[in-house]
Formats: C-alpha cells, structure tokens, sequence
C-alpha cells in the first residue's frame, strides 16, 4: 500500500464552479482554496437506464474455468461478464459464491458507479450501461481474467466512435486472479472524454457477491462495526428499516463526514457467512477512502448482501450547497477474498483468514507480546482540564483545574501497587500545553503546573523501578481551535477553509466536545520531529498518540487525498519508535503496526438488538500480537458487566481517573438520591479496582502472547473463549450459575480451564 502516483499529484485545490452554468461564480471572489458549489441541493439524478436480463448469473454448465487453486475455483459467466467462485471443499457438494444473485434484481451489477457532471448525477452499472451495450469484453491469463467495461448512460453514447465533450463514458477495468486459496480483485478507471467536467465520484465493488434472499438457521453477514458485528440474517428484525454503512477508519473530517455512517470501522474488513461455507473480503488498496456497507431482506430490498464503495471524488452537502474536489483519486482499488469452509466458516475463521491476510500486507506486525508476570492495567490520570465550578439551568460556569500533578500520580500509583496492583500502564493526559484540549503539538510543552523537574524524575523513578510504564498522551494531528498551528500549517477543507471538527469527549470531566482544527500532512514529519526534541517528554516510556488512533482526514490545500494521508503518517510514525515505545487510543488498523498497546479498543458495536450482536473480531485478529484494554471501567453505567466483557475479550482492564474529585464527582456524593456510577475520581474506585485487576489477572495474564483462536456463544448469554494454549473461559452474564461440561460457571462470574 505505498503511495501511488506521487509525482502526479497536483495541488488539491478545489474548483469554483456553480453545478449550474448560469451561475458561474469569480475565481477572484472566492476563498483560497474555492469549492464547487451549488445554490440549491445536490444534483439531480439522471433517469436510470431500462432494466435489462444479465443482473443475475448463468447456468453452472455455461461458465467458464479461469483457474484453480486449492478447493476454490475462479469461473466465469461469458453472458453477464461476472464472476463465480466455487468452493470445493465439501466431498458431497459445492458451494457456488456468484457476483450476482441466482434471482433476477434490476439493481444487481458486478460494480457501480455515480458521476456527476454539470448539475446531473449518473448512477451507472457494468450491467445496465456496458453489457447490455454489447460495450464489455474480457482476456485470460494464468489463472487471472481481465473484464474491460464502457459504460455510458445511453445506446447512442455507447456506440459512439468519438465523444462529444459533453458526452458520458467511462471506462473501468476488474482484474480477477486466484491464488494461494483466495480470489485477488482490483479496479482502474478511465474518463474516456477529453477536457469533461465529468467526475466519478463513488465506485461500488461487488456489493451483490454472495447476495441471497433465502437464509439457513446460523447465516450471517459480519460487519466492522466497533468490536465487530453479526447481522443475523436467520433472525427476523422489522427495526432494520435502511443500509447500514461503515466508513473504515470512520469519516473524513475534513470532508465533513467525521461522525458519518452508522458506525466507524477499525478494520478493512467484512464478510459473510451460508450454511457451512464463509468468506472474508479484505480490502487491501484503497482502503483510507473505503465504507463497507450492508443490507437485508426488507422493504425495497430484495437480497441479504455486503460490499464495499470508494470515495474516488470527494463530495458533501452542507447548507443548500455541494462541494466536489477538484482532484480524484487515482490509486490502485483492490480486494483479496479468502474462502472457509466446514468448522473454520464462521466469523473466529474470517478472523485468522484476516490476521493472516492483513500480516502479509504488513499492516500488522509479525512480533507477539512481550511475556509478562502480571497483566497489566491500563491506567488514565487526567492531569488538567477543564471542569464545572458552578451550574443552574442553562448556565455553567467552567475553569481549567489541576487534577493529578506529577507527586499526586505517584501517591496513586504506591497505593495501587500496596493493594496488589502490579503492572500498571500509566497514560498521562492532559499534561501537555492546554491540558485534555491540547495546544499544536508544534509548540506545547509539559505543563509546568504539575510539578517541578524532580518531581518528574521522582515519579519516573519510581515507574521505573516497579517495572511499570508511563506514556505522555498527545494529539498529533488535531490541536485546540484557539491555540492551534499557524495558519500556513493548518490542513485545508473541502468548504475552501481551515479544516475543523468536533471531538467527542467520552469522559465525565470536561466538555462533551472539542473544537479542533487539524494539522496540515506535510507537517506531520516536522511535528514529530518537534516531538523527538523536548527533552523531557523522552523520560516517558513512550507516548500515547490519542487522536492517531481515531482520526483521518484529507488535506485538500496541501494535495493529500485520505488514503495519502493514511500512507503519510504510516510513514513516520516507525520514527517515534526508534528509542521509545508506542501506545494509541482505539485503534484504527492503519496505525497500530508500530505500537506495542491499544488503549480503549471497542469491546462492543454501536447497537445492539435481536437481529444484530457484537463479536470480538478485532481481538480474535489481535490477541497475541498487540496487548490492548477495554473501555474504562468507571466509564460504564454497569462496571460488572462491562468487567465481565473484558475477561470474555481477553482485555486488560482500564481506567481513567484524577486524584482530585470534580465537580460531578462531589454533586453525586451530596446528592443521596443519586443512581449516578460513573465518576473518575480514583477514591472511589481504586478498592473495587483491585478486587476486579486481581480476577483478571488469574485469568489472563499467562495468555497475553497467546493467540484467540475461537469465541461462541454456547448457551443464551454465556460465552467461551479459546487459546491456542488450550485455555478455555466460559462467562455467565446470566442471574443464575450454569453448568458446562460438568463445570458450574458462576452466576453474574466466569471460570477459567485448561
């Protein structure tokens, strides 16, 4: 995934041009960079083209051999230029995965795409627009096939010998090949119209691969949502009323879209799984300006189906006007599809299948964790923020407080070690210029009001000696909007302005959220190296990056499409690492290669309901390569529960507290009435924290280089983990004890066997 085309990047500056040509705008009266803007709403759809016979596969007997490799077969379908993967590892049948459903659907196609053009957006499809034109033609190689579409909205536009400049026609070429058991695609497009306006703006791949409207008890589709999600296409679910969509490494701030889609995805990944066979789609190229989305049998929709659409032209809506950059994307688009079968087809087999893929594309590391006495817990001191002084009705009074200086976070840290604490990762945040709203990492600096020099040294010392260790949170990319960088190194948006977003505080103490403005790419280098610098911050163990872990954005003043932005800071992050280690906060695949600790990785999905659960899928991936906790326990409305989750997910547990109390904190306490337990004043935690870091690490701390090699739901609401060691743990959320095996699992418990 190295950066493609560099040379041919120009300055992403974007157009000034009214979608309508009667209202062309003054370059010279627009900001610097312009945006396409139209007055009124988003352009307006063209009339699809009439719906044709090839939106579904052909007879087996009629398709042809592209390759082999191990129990999968590529096959292809000559009268609709789609694909078919046999799966052969069952002696008594096969399983046949067709890029278009066995049932005719007008809206089925081997790929889509939207182009907007002028004021006019077209939705065209390989089917409708190419290969009812008689517009598609294909070659073969060694085990790979090559399909060539021209797609144009009409027939006359199809048959054109030359185009007019006005004219639609696009090109787009899908590249199969089969090997080492898994099916390769990839994608290029080409604008066959000299000096068009046209854009393409969205490419869809695949959406209908494995498409069915019929499911078997057991059958369901995965989706990156958080931890990882089941649609349980068996399971009948009238709230499920629209598309589900995922942008993978959540939205382009930038754009903004940051808090777009139904949930952000962490890894790039998705599948599906019918009756004993499986698949797992990992989207290996173009990944930065990919969403996975998914969708089931309901109201206007006909198949239970997953796929995956790239951003090539980034576009947006915001108040009556639509921006579209003025520069596509032009890298490569690419798939790989591994096939499971029999025991392995089910989402803890799309996991390895992942692991493995996702190793080979060295976006994960090969190392396993480092072997350790004790499991460590994860430990979040807020050192200043912002906080409540007064509050009535509407008004609320806020100031900036110290809550844990550098004496203090030791004082917390000897009491926790006296109560049988004793591995700690202390991630101290808010130290920096600024506190928990930091200033441009350019300029911050520790924050003097946390203690003097020795003071520092004292508690280094002291972690030190314990075998601890202790990360200096910082965010890299993004900066408070009134203390952020220089106007020169502050990225650009799609709206011709300093790009900002909002960032989600998901602590009790301070704002609900941020205004931040973000960091220009070019400068990412130089922000580390400013970093690398400051002397003090290299008597830390390493450093947090908290906003890397989330945050992805294009830079459209500086030239950086999303995926060059990912490619950008994948690039110099190994340099933060040469003395130091890494720790990052929720974990965006992208970024985790280098980091040796995931702090707050997602142990649930966005929703939950009948039809819809969450699965570990990123800690089957994960496990044994990278430690990582969960979400802070006192963050929780049910601490138990959300305890009992990290055990099942192989999890250290996390906090996140001060020593001071905050405003919250003392109203709760005043307050008799109050059912409030969610607080990070550490008093109140810090005994049931060592009851709880105690069960965990009998538990877990042998099985922390181990890899998790199998997770079910054995009975309703008890669940097992796996480990290659042979370990078992059966959890019981259940209110009464549960006998597996001749084992009683506890009520509200878990237990552990080897």
């Amino acid at each position: 995934m190295a950066i493609k085309n560099r040379k041919k990047r120009i300055t992403a500056r974007i157009s000034a041009l009214l979608l309508s040509a009667a209202m062309l705008c003054s370059l010279s009266a627009c900001s610097d960079p312009v945006a396409v803007t139209k007055i009124k709403g988003t352009p307006t759809e063209a009339g699809a083209a009439e719906s044709t016979l090839l939106h579904s596969v052909g007879d087996k007997a009629n398709l042809q051999q592209v390759g082999k490799s191990g129990l999968i077969e590529l096959l292809f379908d000559e009268s609709t230029y789609s694909v078919c993967v046999a799966d052969l590892s069952h002696d008594d049948s096969e399983k046949l995965w067709s890029a278009l459903p066995t049932q005719e659907n007008s809206g089925a196609a081997t790929a889509t795409l939207e182009i907007v053009s002028g004021d006019t957006l077209y939705k065209l499809n390989t089917q409708d627009n190419s290969v009812s034109f008689q517009n598609a033609q294909c070659s073969f190689a060694d085990d790979a096939l090559s399909v060539t579409y021209i797609l144009a909205p009409d027939t006359a536009t199809a048959h054109k010998e030359k185009y007019d400049k006005d004219d639609i026609a696009f090109k787009l070429v899908v590249n199969y090949q089969i090997k080492d058991g898994s099916v390769y695609v990839s994608a290029k497009y080409e604008n066959l119209v000299a000096d068009s306006d046209a854009k393409l703006t969205k490419l869809s791949l695949l959406n209908f691969f494995g498409a069915y409207s019929e499911p078997q008890q057991g059958d369901y589709i995965f989706v990156p949502d958080g931890s990882g999600a089941l649609i349980k296409t068996d399971t009948r679910d009238d709230s499920f009323d629209s598309e589900l969509s995922f942008p993978i490494y959540g939205g382009d701030a930038a754009s903004g879209h940051a808090n777009s889609g139904t949930a952000n995805a962490l890894i790039p990944a998705y599948g599906m799984k019918q009756g004993n066979n499986a698949f797992v789609t990992i989207i290996d190229s173009g990944d930065a300006i990919a969403t996975v989305s998914a969708d089931r049998v309901r109201g206007g929709n006909d198949f239970y189906e997953a796929g995956v659409s790239f951003d090539i032209t980034p576009c947006t809506e915001s108040k009556g006007k639509f921006y579209m950059s003025s520069e596509s994307y032009d890298g490569d688009i690419g798939l790989c599809i591994r096939f499971l079968g029999g025991s392995n087809a089910d989402y803890t087999g799309m996991a390895a299948a992942a692991r493995e893929q996702l190793i080979r594309e060295r976006i994960l590391s090969t190392r396993t964790v480092e072997e350790q006495e004790y499991l460590p817990l994860d430990l979040t001191v807020i050192g200043v923020s912002d906080d409540t002084l007064f509050s009535f009705k509407r008004l609320n009074l806020r100031k900036e407080k110290t809550f844990t200086d550098f004496e203090q976070a030791l004082d917390m840290l000897t009491r926790m070690k006296s109560k049988g604490i004793n591995s700690i990762k202390l991630r101290y945040k808010g130290a920096l210029s600024g506190g928990t709203d930091q200033s441009s990492i350019m300029t911050a600096s520790l924050l003097a009001r946390l203690g003097t020099r020795s003071d520092l040294k004292d508690l280094v010392e002291y972690v030190n000696a314990q075998n601890m260790e202790m990360y200096l949170d910082v965010n890299l990319l993004s900066a408070a909007r009134g203390d952020s960088f220089s106007s020169g190194r502050t990225a650009g948006s799609i709206f011709g302005k300093k790009a900002e977003y909002n960032a989600i505080n998901k602590s009790p103490l301070g704002k609900d959220k941020y205004a931040k403005r973000l960091l220009g790419m070019k400068y990412v280098e130089r922000s580390i190296i400013e970093i690398l610098r400051d002397t003090r911050f290299s008597q830390f163990t390493g450093f947090c990056l908290n906003d890397v872990g989330s945050l992805l954005y294009s830079d459209y003043k500086n030239g950086f499409n999303r995926q060059d932005s990912a490619e950008m800071i994948s690039e110099q992050l190994p340099s933060l690492t040469a003395n130091m280690k890494l720790m990052t906060d929720t974990g965006n695949f992208r970024f985790i290669k280098n980091v040796s600790f995931i702090s707050h990785l997602p142990t649930s999905a966005s929703q939950s309901r009948s039809a819809y659960v969450s699965v570990p899928f990123l800690q089957l991936v994960l496990h044994g390569i990278v430690g990582y906790s969960g979400e802070p326990l006192n963050f929780s409305e049910n601490a138990k529960t959300s305890f009992l989750r990290c055990v099942e997910y192989g999890a250290s547990p996390a906090y996140e507290w001060t020593y001071s109390d905050t405003y919250a904190d003392k109203k709760n306490k005043s307050d008799e009435d109050s059912t409030d337990t969610v607080g990070v004043y550490y008093e109140n935690w810090i005994a049931s924290a060592s009851e709880l870091y105690e069960r965990a690490d009998a538990a877990l701390k042998d099985l922390q280089a181990a890899r998790m090699t199998s997770h079910s739901e054995i009975m309703s609401g008890v669940f097992c983990t796996e480990y290659d060691t042979g370990a078992k743990i059966y959890v019981n959320y259940t209110e009464s004890d549960v006998t597996v095996s001749g084992i009683t699992v506890p009520a509200g418990g878990f237990i552990r066997i080897n």
